[in-house]
């Protein structure tokens, strides 16, 4: 994962044949939400075709990156539910160069 700006830069290395999200039949995750927060401010934007999104992070300070993605079940099981949802965040500080 990469999230970059003019000012600022952070780099996470991907694994090794890493494609990006993906849902449990192995298809990336698109159109789904994601949103970058810090202090006064937010970024959002939606998953492309395969599963990446790109967001402006443009000030020094912490932030947190989450996206829900939701499934509807077509199956309840033993216990009754209509929805799977899976969470991720990520959070980091930019700092300047």
């Amino acid at each position: 994962m990469t999230v970059s700006s003019a000012r600022y830069a952070y780099s996470m290395p991907a694994r090794p044949g890493h494609r990006g999200p993906r849902e449990a039949d192995g298809k990336p995750v698109a159109g789904s939400e994601v949103t970058a927060v810090t202090d006064g401010s937010s970024v959002k934007g939606r998953t492309d075709g395969d599963g990446r999104v790109t967001l402006k992070i443009d000030r020094e300070g912490a932030w947190l990156i989450r996206a829900v993605h939701m499934v509807r079940l077509s199956d309840t099981g033993p216990v009754p539910a209509e929805w799977e949802s899976f969470w991720v965040t990520l959070s980091f500080h930019t700092a300047r160069r």
